[in-house]
C-alpha cells in the first residue's frame, strides 16, 4: 500500500465506473475524501448531483450495515469513510459545459440517468438526499436493525463553483498535500487552472483517467471520451507545467477488465446495500457490450484510477512528452507524440522535453483485482477463481 493518508478533491461525471471508483475511494482506509467536485460527462450536471447523492446514500447504508450485522469475513469501512467522519463531504457542482462548444455525453453507454439507467428501475423514494426505495429495501434484506437514514446530513452542498472549490482546498492546505483525481472531462480543473494558476501550483498531483497514446479511442478512432469531451480542457492541463499523471486507456483497457461472471455469481450473493446497488447499475452496460461486441466485461477505468493512489505499485508511469488536439473535426482530445528522430546538431529530445506528464504504461492486473475485490465486497480474487463455475 502507498504509505500514509491521501488527501484528494475528486472530480467525476458520476456514470457507472465513476460510481464504483467512488465508493473504492470510501473504503479505502488511506484516501480522504476533501471534496467532490462534478462534471458534465457521462451524463448532465443535473444528473450527476443525483447520481452523486445516490451514490453517498448507498455507501451511508452499506457502512451502517457493516457496523450493525455484518458477517466476520466482510471487511468493516474504515473510521473516516462516510457516516462517522468528522465533518459532512463537500460536494460542488461545475458549469456543466466543457470551455468551449457543446457538452457531449456518453447517455448511449451509461444510460440516460449516467447509471445505467437505475433510476427507471429504482424511483427516487421522495426523500431529501435523492434516495431510492432500493437503499433501503438492501439494507433491510441485508439485516440492518435501525431503519436507513440515507445521506441526508453527510454531506454538504458548496456555495463556491467546482473550479472555486478545487482553488479554496488547495488554498487551505499545506503546499503539495492535495491530489486531483479526475475521472471525466477535465473542464473544471482547466478553469481552476485559468482562474488561479498560482494557487494551481499547490497540487500534489492531477492523476486524470483519459487519452489514448498507442490504443485506439474509445469516442472516435483516436480520442478516449473524457478528453475528447473537453479537448481544449485537456489540452490545456498537459500543456501546464503541473505534476500531472495520466491513466489511458493503453492501460485501463487491458488492467481493469472484470469479468460479469464473477460479479454476478459472488458479489450478488452477498446481497448487501453496496454489491446490490453495483450489480443492478452493470446491467445496461454489460448488455450492450454483448450486443455490441459479444463479450460481458466491464472496464473499469476509474477505479484503477483510485486504486493507483491506494497502492502506488499497482500502475507503472513514465515521463512522456505529448500535446492533446483541442479542436480537429476528427482529432479533437487526440494524444500527439513528436516521434520524428532529431536533427543533426540539435540536442536531443530529452534534454527538450517536458518531465512534469508521466503517463502509464503498466499495470499490475492480478494486484488491482485483489484490491478491487476486498476492498469493495470483501472478496479474495483468487479464491473466485477458484470456484467460479
Amino acid at each position: 500500500m502507498s504509505g500514509g493518508k491521501h488527501s484528494v478533491i475528486i472530480d467525476t461525471d458520476p456514470g457507472v465506473d465513476d460510481a464504483i471508483a467512488l465508493l473504492f475511494a470510501f473504503l479505502s482506509p488511506n484516501i480522504d475524501i476533501r471534496a467532490i467536485t462534478l462534471t458534465q460527462g457521462n451524463t448532465t450536471i443535473e444528473n450527476a448531483f443525483r447520481n452523486i447523492k445516490q451514490i453517498l446514500a448507498v455507501q451511508a447504508a452499506h457502512e451502517r450495515y457493516l457496523a450493525s450485522t455484518a458477517p466476520t469475513d466482510i471487511k468493516v469501512a474504515p473510521p473516516a469513510a462516510l457516516v462517522s467522519r468528522e465533518s459532512p463531504v463537500v460536494i460542488a457542482l461545475g458549469q456543466g459545459i466543457p470551455l468551449e462548444g457543446e457538452a457531449e455525453y456518453a447517455h448511449h453507454f451509461h444510460g440516460e440517468d449516467g447509471l445505467g439507467n437505475y433510476f427507471t428501475m429504482n424511483p427516487p423514494n421522495g426523500s431529501g438526499d435523492g434516495q431510492t426505495e432500493a437503499v433501503s429495501k438492501a439494507a433491510a434484506a441485508a439485516g440492518a436493525k435501525t431503519p436507513d437514514a440515507g445521506a441526508e446530513g453527510l454531506y454538504t452542498v458548496s456555495e463556491r463553483s467546482a473550479e472555486d472549490e478545487i482553488i479554496h482546498q488547495l488554498q487551505s492546505h499545506p503546499d503539495k498535500t492535495i491530489t486531483i483525481l479526475a475521472l471525466g472531462p477535465l473542464s473544471n480543473v482547466a478553469r481552476a487552472m485559468q482562474k488561479a494558476p498560482e494557487t494551481m501550483k499547490k497540487v500534489k498531483h492531477i492523476i486524470s483517467m483519459g487519452g489514448a497514446i498507442n490504443h485506439p479511442g474509445n469516442i472516435t478512432p483516436v480520442s478516449e471520451f473524457n478528453w475528447f469531451a473537453d479537448g481544449l480542457a485537456a489540452h490545456l492541463v498537459i500543456a501546464s507545467s503541473l505534476p500531472v499523471r495520466v491513466l489511458p486507456l493503453d492501460v485501463t483497457m487491458v488492467s481493469a477488465v472484470v469479468e460479469s461472471r464473477y460479479l454476478y455469481e459472488h458479489v450478488a450473493a452477498l446481497s448487501t446495500p453496496l454489491s446490490n446497488f453495483v450489480t443492478q447499475i452493470i446491467q445496461h452496460i454489460l448488455q450492450l457490450t454483448e450486443r455490441s461486441w459479444g463479450y460481458r466485461w466491464l472496464t473499469m477505468h476509474d477505479p484503477l484510477t483510485i486504486g493507483c493512489l491506494v497502492d502506488n505499485s499497482l500502475v507503472e508511469f513514465e515521463p512522456l512528452h505529448f500535446e492533446v488536439e483541442p479542436s480537429g473535426k476528427l482529432t479533437r482530445g487526440m494524444c500527439i507524440i513528436d516521434r520524428r528522430p532529431p536533427k543533426l546538431n540539435e540536442p536531443a529530445p530529452a534534454a527538450t522535453k517536458r518531465k512534469n506528464v508521466e503517463v502509464a504504461v503498466r499495470g499490475d492486473t492480478h494486484k488491482f483485482l485483489k484490491l478491487f475485490y476486498y476492498t469493495l465486497f470483501g472478496l479474495d480474487w483468487d479464491t473466485l477463481k477458484k470456484t467460479t463455475s
